[in-house]
């Protein structure tokens, strides 16, 4: 509402100001025309009086416009400045300003200004119900005072409170990501829980994640995205009263509870995609369809701009009716592309994002099993867009069994360098079109097996997945013709 106010405020100081400009211009005509006479001469007058008025009008509205402004920027009321729109064109970004500005409720940027939903109520089943109490870790007395200052704004926020019980898991600190862009900056740091020994009471969650290869696929039918991030995602679930004392931490100024979901509790991410999941439903019986979650990662998909206008205004629509809200910084709007689970999409097309590619190419040789294992972690992510994978990395994959010696050898590093000049010229595979034919290639050898789903498109073929595995020992004695 205020961004509206200041909106029209502004349009009015223009208008007055176009206004003055005329009678500033009509004055000095008269000036020149040295006309002397008594009606012209009180016309004259009557005009500078308009111009005083008007200029004593502009000089109140541009006060009351700069306080907003301030007022606006120390309440964190969401602004135009928040989006990154600069691809869009002036009225793309005029339509879509208006949607988002008319759904501020959907955005914060505070931690008093996050959402809390009770849509989905946590349950937690514990093997053991036996309290758990863990001893805290000593805290550097140079950053006791950011710890405190961080509690303070928690316990403002209502997001802990102080509590006493049977129950208490230890505080420790994360290290931020140092900013590239200012190196010499001190490091800084962020509250966590240890929560690993509780979990070790807590069932697993039975509720389902989507299949990140299924998801994407979906995904990658439309030519433009959306990404919306949640504000501190979990901590806009509700936690019951019970799970508030469970959740107890240690810290050098006491102990307090936890009043919303937290990061690290195994069963967190469950919980959230449940939520996500009734939303999207609730968007489905409405009309609304093309709307993707990975947990707290959400993704739009629409074929134009109108239907991705309509969509984002669906979508904020149900978030504030669940009373969740975004990061508005964080949010990307109306892009032919996006980085999504490890991911880069665009229409019809999959490859690795480049970021994780760069960790790929630029891997030093392994020296131990534990580097082996890493390596091997980060190409396995992408096994379904690289061609006979099982066979490039059988070598290295031994070295990684019980009982085998490491020893890196000519062999070795000529699959580890393959594998890395795979990934150099990104490698990448089409959407499956389900009303053509596909053509499926095999191959085997005496270590492994692999395939491509191929499909035709322009004239060429072109794939659409890889499937690849290494014999086991009892496999590798079959016939070629079995394999």
């Amino acid at each position: 509402m205020k961004q509206k106010l200041i909106h029209e405020d502004t349009k009015n100081v223009s208008s007055l100001v176009e206004k003055a400009q005329k009678i500033v211009l009509t004055e000095q005509s008269l000036n020149l025309m040295h006309i002397a006479s008594s009606p012209q001469k009180e016309e004259s007058n009557s005009q500078n009086k308009i111009l005083e008025e008007l200029k004593n009008q502009i000089e109140n509205l541009t006060n009351k416009v700069q306080n907003m402004q301030i007022t606006s920027t120390h309440s964190g009321t969401t602004s135009d400045q928040d989006f990154k729109l600069e691809h869009l064109t002036s009225d793309q970004k005029d339509l879509l300003l208006e949607t988002l500005l008319d759904r501020s409720a959907a955005f914060s940027k505070s931690l008093k200004t996050i959402g809390c939903t009770d849509r989905v109520i946590p349950t937690f089943n514990f093997r053991s119900h036996n309290p758990i109490k863990t001893l805290p870790f000593e805290i550097p007395h140079a950053i006791q005072g950011t710890i405190k200052e961080e509690l303070n704004e928690l316990i403002e926020a209502g997001l802990i409170h102080r509590n006493i019980s049977q129950w208490s898991s230890p505080m420790v600190l994360v290290k931020k990501k140092q900013n590239p862009t200012n190196p010499h900056k001190p490091a800084s740091y962020r509250m966590a829980l240890d929560l690993r020994l509780l979990n070790t009471i807590l069932e697993n969650s039975t509720y389902p994640l989507p299949k990140i290869l299924t998801l994407i696929n979906e995904i990658s039918k439309y030519p433009f995205y959306t990404t919306i991030d949640f504000c501190k995602a979990y901590w806009q679930i509700l936690l019951p009263e019970e799970m508030q004392d469970v959740l107890t931490f240690t810290t050098p100024f006491g102990t307090f509870a936890n009043r919303r979901l937290v990061f690290g509790l195994k069963t967190a991410g469950s919980i959230f995609q449940a939520l996500v999941d009734l939303l999207i439903d609730e968007l489905k019986l409405s009309g609304t369809t093309g709307i993707y979650a990975y947990q707290d990662d959400i993704v739009i998909g629409a074929h134009s701009f109108q239907e991705m206008h309509n969509k984002i205004r669906s979508v904020h629509d149900i978030l504030i009716k669940y009373n969740l809200t975004l990061s508005p910084e964080k949010c990307v709007f109306f892009k032919s592309t996006i980085d999504y689970l490890g991911f880069n999409i665009s229409h019809n097309k999959i490859q690795p994002i480049t970021s994780n590619i760069l960790k790929i190419i630029s891997f030093q040789p392994p020296r131990t099993v534990k580097q082996v294992r890493r390596f091997l972690g980060l190409c396995g992510f992408y096994i379904s867009l690289i061609p006979g994978f099982a066979e490039l990395t059988e070598c290295l994959t031994e070295l990684t069994r019980k009982n085998v010696p490491f020893q890196w050898t000519p062999t070795h590093q000529e699959a580890f360098k393959k594998l890395q000049d795979v990934f150099f010229t990104k490698p990448f595979v089409r959407l499956p079109d389900w009303d053509k034919p596909f053509v499926l290639n095999t191959d085997a050898s005496g270590q492994a097996i692999s395939g491509i789903l191929l499909q035709e498109h322009e004239g060429k073929l072109h794939p659409i997945s890889y499937y690849s595995k290494t014999l086991s020992n009892s496999e590798r004695n079959y016939p070629a013709i079995k394999l």
